[in-house]
């Protein structure tokens, strides 16, 4: 969807759109599947960029901060974070 914060190539497609939310709807492993394959199909047709290498940021904190989480996207997230 444009305007997401990461969505940095603008891509917006209604079909990609409603895979996505049946993929959320769905538990069947096998039917998932099926919708995400769907969904790789239809990226490779149309997906303006790709980005394929995603660089290591490590972070390294004094041991007084607390509470801080790690999350693989890398965007730091500090609301519950606190000094010791």
């Amino acid at each position: 969807m444009p305007g997401t914060s990461l969505n940095w190539s603008g891509f917006s497609n209604p079909q990609a759109d409603e895979i996505l939310e049946k993929t959320r709807q769905v538990s069947d492993h096998a039917e998932r599947k099926q919708l995400y394959s769907q969904l790789i199909q239809l990226l490779r047709e149309e997906v303006p960029a790709i980005f394929i290498i995603h660089p290591i940021e490590p972070k390294a904190f004094s041991p007084k901060v607390q509470g801080y989480d790690a999350v693989p996207d890398g965007m730091m997230r500090l609301k519950n974070v606190w000094l010791k």
